[in-house]
């Protein structure tokens, strides 16, 4: 099944990878390069996965999701982070619940792939 995702990470040429390879793959991609933009799209639009990264200009994904806490969107979130403390951030802030996985970077790009097909 096709997926409508948001790549939130301030890495424009991994997120420009990342939304190539998600669209030659048959989903919709739209990408924020920083958080306030990201939270502006995830308030607007419905999304199936939102791959977020922690460290982003303007807000962290750990501020996006604790203004995202009292109404979560539907679709999955994951984590995509190069930052080794992000479990222990996500669960120090009472945020693990929002989150479906962390996957950290690098990455294998088939593992990210296979994680967005089985997001229900």
């Amino acid at each position: 099944m096709n997926k409508k995702l948001l790549i939130v990470d301030d890495d424009l040429v991994l997120s420009h990878e990342l939304s190539e390879m998600f669209i030659e793959d048959g989903h919709v991609v739209e990408m924020a390069g920083d958080g306030v933009k990201a939270l502006e799209l995830i308030n607007k639009n419905p999304y199936d996965v939102i791959l977020l990264d922690i460290k982003l200009p303007g807000m962290s994904g750990i501020e996006i999701l604790k203004k995202l806490r009292d109404n979560p969107p539907k679709g999955n979130i994951f984590i995509v982070s190069g930052s080794p403390d992000a479990k222990k951030q996500l669960h120090a802030e009472g945020l693990s619940h929002l989150v479906k996985n962390i996957i950290a970077k690098p990455f294998d790009i088939q593992f990210l792939l296979d994680m967005v097909k089985i997001a229900g």
